[in-house]
């Protein structure tokens, strides 16, 4: 077999052409430009409005007081004024149920939220455990219905089954509810 003949096949010329050259050097350009124009451009800027908004308090103070008379979006939602088209009927599951403003913020979210609901005309249901004072509970939200269960252990409160079926009982007398909302 003749070898000579295998060496002396044709091989790729190794020739960059010009619209490949430049094509290199404008990728090169590109890239170095774009990465100069984002290391000096400054980082996106929060709302001078929402700036202002925001107070620095000292780490060292502590808030002694009543939570509900605090000016802040946790204690204030804003709805329409027009009626509901519809009355739903909700069932709230919560470990606790705030008392005299002091509570978490989980609490404070429920008590919040289905207030306003209840305000605009919906049937709540809140199913929790006994507070240390009943009676201010049901005096401060008398546009809720209460469903307590005898236990006072926060820990386990989601383990009794005393909610759950008093939840069944009021969802058989209700034809069901129509939203079933846990915050524990």
């Amino acid at each position: 077999m003749d070898f000579s003949l295998i060496s002396k096949q044709w091989k790729p010329k190794k020739t960059f052409g010009f619209w490949s050259c430049i094509g290199k050097f404008l990728l090169v350009i590109l890239i170095f430009y774009s990465s100069l124009l984002l290391s000096f451009s400054s980082p996106p800027q929060c709302r001078e409005s929402a700036a202002v908004d925001i107070e620095t308090t000292n780490a060292n103070t502590t808030y002694v007081g009543n939570l509900l008379k605090l000016e802040s979006s946790w204690n204030a939602l804003s709805f329409s004024s027009e009626p509901c088209p519809k009355s739903l009927k909700i069932a709230l599951f919560v470990k606790k149920w705030p008392a005299k403003g002091n509570a978490g913020g989980l609490e404070r979210h429920a008590q919040t939220l289905h207030r306003v609901l209840a305000q605009r005309g919906h049937q709540v249901h809140v199913f929790t455990s006994l507070p240390s004072d009943p009676e201010e509970a049901l005096a401060s939200d008398k546009s809720m219905h209460f469903h307590f269960t005898n236990s006072t252990d926060l820990v386990k409160f989601s383990d009794k089954l005393e909610a759950w079926s008093e939840f069944q009982n009021m969802n058989r007398r209700l034809n069901g509810f129509d939203i079933i909302h846990s915050e524990s």
